[in-house]
């Protein structure tokens, strides 16, 4: 979505000092989101994987990822 996100500031023609700025705090807010999710999340992970092992883990997001796709196939259809 970054990419993306530099692509259309180009076409649009976005000053290089606008972009620059959002650009840096959309790092700093990424970075700090994904460092405290992992810290906080980190331990209880380590418990899963433990418990259920890896293969647990992959199962358990394979049918969460067949879910929503599901999901969004139904909601494409019925529309």
């Amino acid at each position: 979505m970054r990419l993306a996100a530099a692509w259309l500031a180009g076409i649009n023609r976005m000053p290089w000092e606008t972009f620059g700025f959002w650009n840096a705090l959309g790092g700093i807010a990424w970075a700090t989101s994904v460092g405290l999710a992992a810290y906080l999340a980190g331990p209880v992970a380590e418990r899963v994987f433990k418990a259920v092992g890896l293969g647990g883990v992959a199962l358990v997001a394979v049918l969460i990822l067949g879910y929503l796709a599901w999901r969004r196939h139904r909601a494409r259809s019925v529309a």
